[in-house]
Formats: structure tokens, sequence, C-alpha cells
């Protein structure tokens, strides 16, 4: 059975659950594979989140900074676009400390809030949505001290089935024994579905047969974009998200950021108005002008998220 955004927002109306905005209803009418009570559980459980941690207060690209200068290149947001024109999320397993997140209150909250927000501006038109994205985590020089069943458990339902965004695969790069190890305890809370997306590739060969190097980050061996693109490649996304998200309906909630001026395209008056920020995190240096995203290739993939 087929459901559109409307059957989202009127069975949200009746559930009594808040929609951030028309495009969630949208994109969750994409993912849910024609279930709406599984529609109404996923935007519930999105409201728990935001409020338990209150995170629609905290500044996206302070988190950003946050999670850079605590674990460099751990992760780096959407860097660009695979072969087929899907985003690009790379993780640099071996420099993501799990017990540090876990231990420090002011850096799980920025890497919550920076996961999150990554997640939600993947999409910044409706073929970015179809088109999904793929997790690219590079396991090179990966200890122990680099993963927590615990943690997983946290925050795996953030790309399983909570923010609706197609993950198409999951490429491990470089999976040792550690690793493989890992993959295996995750089945146990892990979806099969999910769990049928994980490719393992080896050599470096393999990963840029899939994705160029101008589309990977400096902790990349074969990486070519720097940490301030990356900055600027995030501002970026999020402010074009929002313009998105303004355009196709005018949002319930709202979220701030820190932008120069110059990074939002459209007039003041076309975004929605910020709310106060009050980041627990420290505040971020001014950000440089945007950089531009790589350019998409073609032929998409069909898949859910």
């Amino acid at each position: 059975m087929t459901i559109t955004a409307a059957d989202v927002e009127r069975a949200c109306a009746e559930a009594g659950v808040a929609l951030r905005s028309p495009l969630e209803a949208a994109r969750l009418a994409g993912v849910v594979d024609g279930k709406i009570d599984t529609a109404v559980r996923r935007v519930r459980h999105i409201r728990q989140f935001e409020a338990k941690y209150d995170i629609e207060n905290v500044d996206p690209l302070a988190a950003f900074d946050e999670v850079q200068r605590k674990m460099p290149g751990a992760g780096v947001g959407i860097c660009g676009k695979d072969v087929q024109g899907r985003g690009v999320l790379f993780f640099k397993v071996s420099n993501l400390y799990p017990g540090m997140v876990m231990k420090d209150p002011s850096l799980k909250i920025a890497f919550l809030r920076f996961f999150q927000i990554v997640l939600e501006s993947a999409v910044t038109s409706m073929d970015e949505f179809e088109k999904g994205i793929v997790f690219i985590l590079d396991c090179h020089n990966l200890g122990l001290k680099n993963v927590s069943i615990k943690f997983e458990k946290e925050i795996a339902w953030m790309y399983q089935d909570g923010f609706p965004t197609k993950l198409k695969n999951v490429l491990v790069y470089h999976a040792g024994p550690i690793m493989r190890g890992f993959l295996k305890i995750a089945k146990t809370f892990i979806s099969r579905k999910m769990m049928d997306r994980v490719v393992l590739a080896n050599d470096a060969g393999s990963l840029l047969q899939l994705v160029s190097p101008e589309s990977l980050p400096f902790t990349h061996e074969c990486g070519k974009l720097s940490l301030e693109q990356l900055r600027e490649n995030f501002i970026a996304r999020v402010a074009a998200f929002r313009k998105f998200e303004a355009e196709f309906g005018r949002p319930v909630l709202e979220a701030p950021l820190s932008l120069p001026a110059e990074a939002v395209a459209p007039p003041a008056a076309e975004l929605p108005a910020n709310r106060a920020t009050a980041p627990p995190v420290a505040n971020s240096a001014t950000a440089a002008p945007e950089v531009a995203q790589p350019a998409a290739s073609a032929a998409n993939q069909e898949g859910a998220g």
C-alpha cells in the first residue's frame, strides 16, 4: 500500500504528534513502506529525542566544531557524491571515541546534534531524497577504544528507523578482525534489512571505483577535502536544507544555525525565524564562504531508509 504526505499529516494529527514540516511528512511517506503506524511511531521517537536533549536549541555549527575539536575527522558530514549520485557520509572510525562521547555530556550533545542535522540535511531536493545516501566507515588502524556496543545501540535508531533518509549502503573500508566481530554482534540489534546493505572493501582501488578522491575527506589516504572545505560544505548544506524545507512548506519547529549572512541563499524573510540559541558547546568561529558541492552523477538505486 502506498501512503502520501497527507496521510502522514492526518495520522500524526489524530495521534497528537507534531510534525516538523510538510517536508518531514513527505520524507516519512517515502520510507515506511505504506505503514502509517510506523510513520507516527518514528515521528514520536524523533520528538522525544529532541525534547530529551533540547536538541533544537543546540547550534549545529558549534556542534560540528566541538566534534572536530575533540575527535578530529571522526565524522565530517556529507562530503560529496558517489558515482551513482548518492550523498557520501564519511566516518574515520579510528578517530571516534565512543567512551569519551558517553562520558562527556557536552561532547555527547554535540555529537548527537551533529549526526541529527547531517541526517536531516542529507536531503536538499526530492531527487537527493530518492537517490539516498551511503555511509563509508574507514576502519584503518581501528582499536577496541573505537567501538562500543552500548554507544551503537543508543544511536542506531537514528539512521535505521528514525530520521527519514534512504540509507542505500554501508561501505566498511579496511574491516579488520575487530570490526568484523563488531558487525556480528550488531546483528542482534540492527535489522537484517540494514545488515544486508553492508559492503566490505579492503583496498583503495575498490573504494575509488565508487567514490572519487574529491568526495573524500583529508582523513582518508586518497581524500582531497580539507577540514576547512568540509566545514564550509556543512554550512552550505544546512542552509540549502533550510531553504528547501521553507519552500516545501513552512516548518512547525525551527532550528538555529550560526551562519554568515552571505552563506544563506534566500532573503531573511523567506527563511523560518531562528529561536534564541543556548548551545552547551563552544561558540563557533566565523565560517568561510560557501564551497561548491561535488557534482552528482547519474543513476539512482531503489531502496528505503
